[in-house]
């Protein structure tokens, strides 16, 4: 984990660490629990989807 954010310098680094990086699930949710919740919104808003529940069927 030091080692990602010591390399993450934009929004677009961690981006690319969350979708190619191989992490495991452990290693996933430590790096989700340092971040912030205004990175938080921002992962969400670009890796928006729509589920069954949202979409109301």
């Amino acid at each position: 984990m030091k080692i990602i954010k010591d390399k993450v310098k934009s929004f677009d680094d961690l981006d690319d660490i969350l979708l190619d990086a191989q992490l495991n699930e452990e290693e996933f949710t430590l790096l989700l629990n340092t971040l912030g919740d205004v990175e938080l919104a921002a992962i969400i808003k670009r890796h928006s989807f729509e589920s069954n529940i949202q979409a109301g069927i």
